[in-house]
């Protein structure tokens, strides 16, 4: 079981790593200056645009910052494996792989001295109404956190209670 979390969260690295990678080779960082937006459908579009915040581009992390939350994700990752180890649920296994994979793949972004900022590109809107960018990264955490919330609500084993009067 251990083994497919661990190709879970590489899968999504990859996912992540190469579709960032597609978009700064393929469509100019949008700015104030001017904004290079591909329009999939009405309410769609793919951009390039930069977060050096965390979810949802909040906060905007100064070097010190970025380096926190960078190590931070790495950490949280490497405890999720750790978790992951001790249980025999694929619900929770895949979880935290997707969590694992999509913190890495953010971590990369700010980490990597030619960034130092995560790269999203996904901008759903309805009409002038933008839900903050995102990522396949983002997707994944959003997802596993997800199903570990649906674990606990619909999975999780009864505990019994001893109350002594």
């Amino acid at each position: 079981m251990f083994r497919w979390g661990l190709l879970l969260a590489l899968a999504v690295l990859a996912l992540d790593q190469l579709t960032k990678a597609l978009i700064v080779a393929n469509i100019t960082q949008s700015t104030a200056a001017g904004l290079d937006i591909r329009e999939i459908t009405p309410f769609f579009n793919i951009w390039h645009v930069r977060n050096s915040g965390i979810a949802f581009s909040l906060g905007n992390f100064s070097d010190g910052g970025r380096y926190f939350i960078g190590i931070l994700a790495f950490a949280v990752s490497g405890f999720l494996v750790y978790l992951g180890t001790k249980t025999s649920k694929r619900l929770v296994i895949s979880a935290y792989a997707l969590i694992a994979g999509g913190a890495v793949g953010n971590a990369f972004d700010r980490l990597n001295p030619g960034r130092q900022t995560v790269v999203d590109f996904l901008d759903f809107h309805i009409g002038t109404f933008h839900w903050p960018s995102f990522n396949v990264a983002d997707m994944a955490i959003v997802l596993g956190v997800a199903l570990i919330l649906t674990d606990m609500l619909f999975f999780a084993e009864k505990q019994e209670t001893n109350s002594t009067e």
